[in-house]
């Protein structure tokens, strides 16, 4: 939660940096970018364990994991916001006897550029991402296990381009690296993963808001103040809504369970990639929402031949209040409750099940150029269950976690008349 916090301390500080002038209105407050991109990291010495010498070093060369990042310039090209998305890691070593594997999978930042971005102009920029990191060493054929935690990542560099395309040179700072690491099942190291890395990306953006639409319409948009209310005089007293997206869940206290027994595999476990299926309606004029969510949450940890699925089946009520608007980011925070079935399954045989009830907390924010006539909205959904465990042989597996629903993509049918 202190990285989280840390974040959002963040957007509130680049928020207060920017002034106003009449040439930034609603509709130009962001244009959307693609990217293809790569880290890039230095060599570092790991640790084996050898049967004859015990725990001798090994060194593991240059390697490179390239990223499609998907993002957003906003503050009329002051601020950054993007998701990043691993596609593959990619190692110079030469050797099939010991390959280290290091690379990014969640990752959500933003970037500041002191002077905004501009066309055939070189811009500094310096950021912070909330990133999960993940290691592991494989020695000849052994099932050893991929370690994983989640910090805070700082980076700056340099944006170049012309028109719509740009170059990116960068470096990346990890002011945590380093894992303790099972080098087999019984013995821990700690490994010091490298400290940099380079960032090199090519960046395609494009601007959809506000494109085709009515000229009338533009300019009643635009004609909302910089904060302003979210629900600006509706036509409609409420309205249902549609929404899916990708999660990840990030369990936030260690297995005391896991701990005891199996203290090889990570003790916080992070969930694979989820969809996320809400159906819910919205009160305009009240600034609520409420939904139903549906999510199939996994978990899974393996190593040295043993294999630990957490299933989580879970169906979710939520109901949040809009604060403010700010040029089309509108934040919310509210409470939820789930009806929750988890299943802990170990080599297939199932050794814990239990059906719960959960309260918790919900946050977000929505990105929209319009208001409650708004179609489609960007929603970005994140739930805090604090309560939630599961005991296995009267040990307790903790499930305190955070749901982070990335980007949900929300559907508001009856407002699309509104466009017409």
């Amino acid at each position: 939660m202190k990285n989280l916090l840390s974040v959002v301390l963040f957007i509130a500080f680049v928020y207060t940096l920017q002034a106003q002038d009449s040439t930034k209105v609603r509709l130009n407050f962001a244009k959307t970018y693609l990217e293809l991109g790569s880290n890039i990291y230095p060599s570092f010495t790991g640790r084996i364990w050898n049967a004859s010498d015990g725990s001798v070093d090994r060194t593991h060369p240059l390697s490179f994991s390239p990223n499609l990042n998907i993002g957003g310039i906003h503050f009329w090209g002051r601020g950054d916001f993007y998701i990043s998305i691993p596609l593959a890691s990619f190692s110079t070593s030469s050797s099939d006897q010991v390959k280290a594997e290091l690379s990014e999978s969640v990752v959500t930042g933003m970037r500041w550029m002191p002077w905004a971005l501009k066309s055939e102009q070189l811009t500094p920029y310096l950021g912070a991402a909330w990133v999960v990191s993940n290691f592991r060493q494989k020695v000849d054929q052994a099932d050893n296990p991929l370690f994983n935690k989640n910090d805070l990542r700082f980076d700056g560099g340099f944006l170049y381009g012309k028109q719509d395309w740009l170059f990116r040179l960068g470096i990346n700072v990890y002011p945590k690296h380093q894992f303790d690491y099972p080098i087999d099942a019984t013995h821990f190291q700690t490994i010091q993963t490298p400290a940099l890395s380079a960032n090199l990306g090519i960046i395609y953006s494009f601007e959809t808001t506000g494109k085709g639409m009515n000229p009338a319409i533009a300019n009643q948009l635009n004609a909302y103040a910089g904060f302003s209310k979210p629900d600006a005089a509706p036509s409609h007293r409420g309205d249902w809504f549609f929404g899916i997206g990708p999660s990840t869940s990030f369990v936030l206290e260690g297995s005391a369970y896991n701990q005891q027994n199996h203290a090889f595999v990570n003790q916080r476990s992070i969930s694979k990639t989820y969809l996320d299926l809400s159906l819910g309606y919205h009160f305009n004029r009240a600034r609520i929402a409420t939904a139903l969510a549906y999510r199939h949450i996994p978990f899974k940890e393996k190593g040295y031949g043993f294999t630990q699925n957490t299933i989580k089946n879970s169906l979710l009520f939520e109901t949040y209040y809009y604060l403010l608007d700010y040029h089309g980011f509108t934040p919310y925070i509210g409470l939820n409750v789930g009806l929750d079935k988890i299943q802990v399954k170990e080599n297939e045989a199932l050794v814990a099940e239990k059906t719960q009830v959960s309260p918790g907390i919900t946050f977000g924010w929505d990105i929209l150029p319009g208001k409650t006539e708004q179609a489609f909205v960007l929603r970005t959904n994140l739930r805090w269950v604090p309560f939630q465990k599961i005991r296995i042989n009267g040990e307790i597996h903790s499930m305190n976690q955070l749901e982070y629903n990335v980007i949900q993509a929300v559907w508001y049918p009856s407002r699309k008349k509104w466009y017409k």
